[in-house]
Protein backbone atom coordinates (compact mmCIF):
# COMPACT_ATOMS: atom_id res chain seq x y z
CA UNK A 1 0.00 0.00 0.00
CA UNK A 2 1.39 3.38 -1.03
CA UNK A 3 1.86 6.19 1.46
CA UNK A 4 0.10 9.39 0.43
CA UNK A 5 0.50 12.97 1.56
CA UNK A 6 -2.01 15.78 1.92
CA UNK A 7 -0.70 19.35 1.75
CA UNK A 8 -2.13 22.08 3.96
CA UNK A 9 -1.41 25.77 4.28
CA UNK A 10 -1.34 27.46 7.69
CA UNK A 11 -1.21 31.13 8.69
CA UNK A 12 1.19 32.54 11.23
CA UNK A 13 -0.46 35.75 12.39
CA UNK A 14 1.51 37.73 14.97
CA UNK A 15 0.32 40.83 16.80
CA UNK A 16 2.16 42.41 19.72
CA UNK A 17 4.56 39.41 19.81
CA UNK A 18 1.68 36.96 20.27
CA UNK A 19 0.66 34.28 17.79
CA UNK A 20 -2.97 33.60 16.90
CA UNK A 21 -4.21 30.03 17.43
CA UNK A 22 -7.68 28.54 17.12
CA UNK A 23 -9.03 25.92 19.50
CA UNK A 24 -10.17 23.02 17.32
CA UNK A 25 -13.61 21.68 18.14
CA UNK A 26 -13.13 17.96 17.56
CA UNK A 27 -16.62 16.73 18.44
CA UNK A 28 -17.27 16.10 14.73
CA UNK A 29 -13.84 14.60 13.91
CA UNK A 30 -13.41 10.91 13.08
CA UNK A 31 -9.74 10.53 13.98
CA UNK A 32 -9.27 13.00 16.84
CA UNK A 33 -10.87 12.73 20.26
CA UNK A 34 -9.61 15.81 22.10
CA UNK A 35 -9.75 19.55 21.52
CA UNK A 36 -6.44 21.23 20.73
CA UNK A 37 -4.99 24.54 19.53
CA UNK A 38 -4.04 24.93 15.88
CA UNK A 39 -2.91 27.53 13.38
CA UNK A 40 -5.66 28.77 11.08
CA UNK A 41 -5.61 27.12 7.66
CA UNK A 42 -6.28 23.79 6.06
CA UNK A 43 -5.88 21.43 3.13
CA UNK A 44 -5.40 22.64 -0.42
CA UNK A 45 -8.09 21.75 -2.94
CA UNK A 46 -6.92 20.37 -6.29
CA UNK A 47 -7.75 23.50 -8.31
CA UNK A 48 -6.15 25.99 -5.88
CA UNK A 49 -2.68 27.41 -5.54
CA UNK A 50 -1.21 27.88 -2.05
CA UNK A 51 -2.31 31.51 -1.64
CA UNK A 52 -5.86 30.85 -2.89
CA UNK A 53 -6.22 27.97 -0.46
CA UNK A 54 -4.93 29.99 2.49
CA UNK A 55 -7.24 32.92 1.67
CA UNK A 56 -10.22 30.55 1.46
CA UNK A 57 -9.33 28.77 4.70
CA UNK A 58 -8.82 32.02 6.61
CA UNK A 59 -12.22 33.31 5.49
CA UNK A 60 -13.87 30.00 6.42
CA UNK A 61 -12.20 29.64 9.82
CA UNK A 62 -12.19 33.31 10.85
CA UNK A 63 -15.38 34.92 9.53
CA UNK A 64 -14.91 38.70 9.63
CA UNK A 65 -11.17 38.62 8.89
CA UNK A 66 -10.12 41.52 6.63
CA UNK A 67 -7.14 42.82 4.69
CA UNK A 68 -5.41 39.45 4.33
CA UNK A 69 -1.83 39.79 3.06
CA UNK A 70 0.06 36.56 2.61
CA UNK A 71 3.75 37.21 3.01
CA UNK A 72 6.67 34.80 2.73
CA UNK A 73 6.72 31.08 3.30
CA UNK A 74 8.15 30.69 6.78
CA UNK A 75 8.71 26.93 6.89
CA UNK A 76 7.40 23.52 5.92
CA UNK A 77 6.60 20.87 8.50
CA UNK A 78 5.69 17.19 8.17
CA UNK A 79 3.21 16.07 10.80
CA UNK A 80 5.02 13.08 12.39
CA UNK A 81 2.11 10.63 12.40
CA UNK A 82 -0.60 9.38 10.04
CA UNK A 83 -3.67 11.59 9.96
CA UNK A 84 -5.73 8.92 8.24
CA UNK A 85 -5.20 5.24 7.44
CA UNK A 86 -2.35 5.70 4.95
CA UNK A 87 -2.01 9.47 4.76
CA UNK A 88 0.48 11.90 6.20
CA UNK A 89 0.28 15.69 6.19
CA UNK A 90 2.71 18.40 5.07
CA UNK A 91 2.09 21.90 6.48
CA UNK A 92 3.28 25.01 4.66
CA UNK A 93 3.53 27.82 7.21
CA UNK A 94 3.06 31.32 5.81
CA UNK A 95 3.57 34.67 7.48
CA UNK A 96 0.25 36.52 7.20
CA UNK A 97 -0.83 40.03 8.06
CA UNK A 98 -4.56 40.57 8.55
CA UNK A 99 -7.12 42.59 10.43
CA UNK A 100 -8.65 40.08 12.84
CA UNK A 101 -10.32 42.59 15.16
CA UNK A 102 -13.81 41.62 13.93
CA UNK A 103 -13.01 37.96 13.30
CA UNK A 104 -15.06 35.24 14.93
CA UNK A 105 -14.68 31.48 15.07
CA UNK A 106 -16.38 29.10 12.67
CA UNK A 107 -18.12 25.86 13.69
CA UNK A 108 -14.73 24.11 13.40
CA UNK A 109 -13.32 26.06 16.34
CA UNK A 110 -14.50 27.07 19.77
CA UNK A 111 -12.07 29.84 20.65
CA UNK A 112 -9.48 32.34 19.35
CA UNK A 113 -6.35 32.68 21.47
CA UNK A 114 -3.20 34.79 21.40
CA UNK A 115 -0.05 33.25 22.87
CA UNK A 116 3.45 34.47 23.65
CA UNK A 117 6.49 32.32 22.92
CA UNK A 118 6.65 31.28 26.58
CA UNK A 119 2.96 30.34 26.67
CA UNK A 120 3.38 28.09 23.62
CA UNK A 121 5.34 25.65 25.80
CA UNK A 122 2.12 24.84 27.69
CA UNK A 123 -0.32 24.90 24.77
CA UNK A 124 -1.85 21.59 23.64
CA UNK A 125 -1.12 21.39 19.90
CA UNK A 126 -2.83 18.02 19.58
CA UNK A 127 0.01 15.52 19.86
CA UNK A 128 3.12 15.33 22.00
CA UNK A 129 5.09 14.96 18.77
CA UNK A 130 4.10 18.54 17.94
CA UNK A 131 6.75 19.83 20.34
CA UNK A 132 8.91 20.44 17.28
CA UNK A 133 6.16 22.61 15.80
CA UNK A 134 5.82 24.51 19.10
CA UNK A 135 9.56 25.23 19.03
CA UNK A 136 9.27 26.46 15.45
CA UNK A 137 6.38 28.76 16.36
CA UNK A 138 8.23 30.06 19.42
CA UNK A 139 11.16 31.02 17.21
CA UNK A 140 8.79 32.87 14.90
CA UNK A 141 7.39 34.96 17.78
CA UNK A 142 10.81 36.57 18.06
CA UNK A 143 10.98 40.00 16.34
CA UNK A 144 14.51 39.12 15.20
CA UNK A 145 13.29 36.00 13.34
CA UNK A 146 10.51 38.04 11.70
CA UNK A 147 12.99 40.68 10.55
CA UNK A 148 11.53 43.44 12.70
Amino acid sequence: MKTKFFVAVKAIIIQKNKILLLKKNTSQEKFIDQDFWDLPGGRIDAEEDFHQALNRELKEELPGIKKIKIKQLFDAYQVPYKIEKNHYLILLLYQVQADVNQAQTSKEHSEIGWFTAEELEKVDLGQKEHQELAELLKSYCSPVTRGI
